[in-house]
Parts: structure tokens; sequence; C-alpha cells
């Protein structure tokens, strides 16, 4: 069993050195490629990381594949992905690293569970972290499709993320699970289709990654709703109103319905248009109830704005009839 990981790099030159160390010093036995995709990074990130690369003598099979011009964090995890031999892959962030017991860890939990789709582990992190140690409220496994689906969709339970999740690259290719290019929040929209077909998931109950927020990434900088970060949900809550499914129907309604009705109240001009839009089509799937609480957040959208006790009775009533 191959396992491939993933690294995007994009100006990390701060932290590149820490990640790839995080890497090499695994001290994981079986098969491991590292593919390190090159996203047309301006600072000194790939030099940085060949120089190390040429240095090392160990098992572990080093790929540099470089882009001509950046293309974003989902083309980087695509490009890995097409170029991976691995029976599993595993997406590290460049400026995130490694427990030197990650691999092994994780991939113990194939032993126990062959043919599992997905292993989650715990993360270490600056701010909350997921920490798994411990965690009773957790399965060590489960292929209860309808719990795996709650569970993900409920974004308490399961990370939305896409690092730190050891997932079957035949599975990722018989559903077509690539990243949406162009977008960012692109692990939201990566979780929602990877639930909507997973069938068995498997918990490594402890911390193997050390996610680092750093000055200027994109979880940093899009504390505030921008009006890339918005750009980028109208486009992914357009995909999940066309693909909502019957399986966990009112969770899906819920997770779209509070998103889109936080960015219609609070915002202006052509994304209030857009916004408007997306209720239209989700109100194809509502009751007569459900399309009446539309219709008066379309039409009164000041007085909600205005006032935060009827924005949030509004939400619920809405929640109260899916």
């Amino acid at each position: 069993m191959k396992v491939s990981i993933i690294i995007p790099v994009y100006n990390v030159e701060k932290y590149i050195v820490k990640c790839v160390e995080s890497v090499i010093n695994q001290d994981y036995k079986g098969q491991m490629e590292c593919i390190i995709v090159d996203d047309a990074t301006l600072d000194n990130s790939i030099v940085i990381v060949e120089n190390l690369i040429s240095n090392y003598k160990g098992p572990i099979k080093f790929q540099v594949v470089h882009h001509k011009v950046n293309r974003g964090l989902s083309a980087a995890r695509n490009t890995g992905i097409m170029v991976s031999g691995g029976d599993y892959i595993y997406f590290l962030d460049g400026d995130d690293y490694l427990e030197l017991d990650c691999m092994t860890s994780i991939v113990s939990i194939l032993t126990k569970y062959p043919n599992v789709e997905l292993v989650q582990a715990g993360a270490i992190s600056v701010l909350n972290g997921y920490n798994l140690e411990n965690c009773k409220d957790l399965p060590d496994y489960t292929d209860d499709r309808l719990w795996i689906k709650k569970a993900i969709l409920s974004r308490l339970k399961i990370p939305i993320t896409s690092w730190n999740k050891l997932i079957s690259k035949e599975f990722i290719k018989k559903y077509n699970l690539y990243f949406k290019e162009g977008i960012i929040h692109e692990d939201e929209h990566w979780n929602f289709f990877v639930c909507k077909y997973l069938s068995s998931i498997a918990f490594c109950k402890k911390n193997t990654y050390n996610y680092v927020v750093r000055e200027g990434s994109i979880m940093d900088s899009n504390k505030k709703l921008n009006k890339r970060s918005v750009d980028s949900w109208l486009i992914i809550l357009k995909d999940f109103i066309i693909n909502i499914d019957p399986v966990c129907y009112k969770e899906q309604i819920e997770q779209i319905f509070s998103m889109l009705h936080a960015i219609y109240v609070f915002n202006k001009g052509d994304i209030k248009k857009r916004s408007r839009l997306l209720f239209k089509d989700l109100s194809i799937y509502n009751s007569c109830r459900g399309k009446f609480i539309i219709n008066v957040i379309l039409f009164f959208p000041k007085l909600l704005n205005q006032n935060k006790i009827v924005y949030r009775f509004i939400n619920r009533l809405y929640l109260s009839t899916i």
C-alpha cells in the first residue's frame, strides 16, 4: 500500500523547510511518495525545496511539479492527484507540518479497516484545532452513510478541511472528487461532495498534524467576509443547490440557507442580486411555508438588516419548515 503526500507551494519560504523535513523524518516504513506542486511561487520556496530533496537519500520518492502560472490551491492539489501513484492521497499545506509518527499512526488504521475510503486524524493548532485525542464521541469506524453525511454537514464532528485526511485515490477518481478551481473556501465545496458519496470512514484519534495560522494566509485574511470570499461562496452555494439529494435533505438545506441568508441581508449591489437569484433557486425545494418566508426575506431585507432579533427569528422560522 502506497501513500502519496501532496504539498502545494506558493510563497511559503518561511515555513517550507519545517514542512518538508516533517515528511523526510516520518518513521513510516511503507511505500511513500511526496509530490510538491510549485504553483508559480514568487519567493524562494521551490529553491529551498529542491536543495532539501537533492540531499535526501532515503526511501521516500520526491517529485516537484511546476505550474507555469499561478492557478491557485485547488489546481495545485488537482495536479498532485493526477500525477500521484499512491493508493491513498494525503494533503499537506506548505505552511503546516506533520508529527513524526503521522503516517505510521494513520496507515495503521488501514490494517484494521483495509477497505475504508477515508481516515480522519486530529490536528494541533494555534487556534482550537481538531483535537481527537481521547475523543469518545466518534466511532473507530463506521460504514453508516447517513451518520457520515450528517457528521460532515454538521461541521462539528469532522473538520471541513482536506488536509489531515487519508483518502482513497480510487474513491476520488470514481466520483470525480477534484477541487473546484478559481475559488477560495475550496475545502467547503470539496467536503460537500465527499460526504455525498462517502460510505466508510475511520478515525485516528491522535493529533498527527500541526496547522499553522500565519499572517497573510487565506484563513487569516478572510476573517472578514470580503468580496472574494462572498463571490466564492455564491459559486459554492449554487453548486450545492443544484446537487441537493434526499439523503440528509434537511441538513443540506439548513447549511445552504444559513449562509445565503447572511450574504443576502448583509451585502449590497451585485452580491445582493446574485444571492436573490440563488434564493429563488433554493425555493423550489421548499414547502409553501418555506417559500413564503423566502419571499419575506427578499422583500424586506432592510428590516432584517436593522433588527437582529427579527433576523434570527426569521432564520429559525425557516429552518422549522424543512
